[in-house]
């Protein structure tokens, strides 16, 4: 049987928790992205906010945030609360070994396998079609980390 923890955002106790980088536990995708997008936090990217609440736009930390928020949250809900898209798009940036974990990346996905690689697209790990057949690596630099991390 789990162990009970304590859900980092409503506080209740069940088994089975979800655990985030960091070491927060939560009781579902709901918590997770209530607590990372909400209060003092960019309701898009979750980066913090110091500024006063005045509206939703003062918890918008730029113009592309803002066009993010207002398409995919606001627009069709494919990235409303507890879908799971922003927080997925938080691990890329902020955890990107992580969301590699999370999003399955295999060593056949044609990206470098380093798993702290950032510099693709988006910080993302850097695709490696512009090099050799059976390339693992984007760089000398990431094959050197990457043999470490292994």
């Amino acid at each position: 049987m789990s162990e009970l923890q304590q859900c980092a955002f409503c506080k209740s106790w069940q088994p089975g928790r979800i655990q985030v980088p960091g070491g927060k536990f939560y009781c579902s995708m709901v918590c997770i992205e209530s607590d990372l997008f909400g209060q003092a936090h960019c309701r898009w990217c979750g980066e913090e906010i110091k500024k006063p609440y005045t509206s939703i736009e003062s918890r918008l930390c730029s113009d592309s945030c803002s066009a993010f928020y207002w398409a995919h949250v606001m627009g069709d809900r494919t990235a409303a609360i507890g879908t799971g898209k922003r927080y997925m798009l938080w691990l890329q940036k902020n955890h990107p070994r992580e969301y590699r974990e999370a999003a399955g990346v295999s060593a056949t996905s044609g990206l470098c396998q380093n798993p702290d690689c950032t510099r693709g697209d988006n910080g993302q790990a850097s695709s490696l079609t512009h090099l050799r057949t059976g390339a693992r690596f984007c760089s000398e630099l990431c094959r050197k980390r990457g043999s470490r991390a292994a």
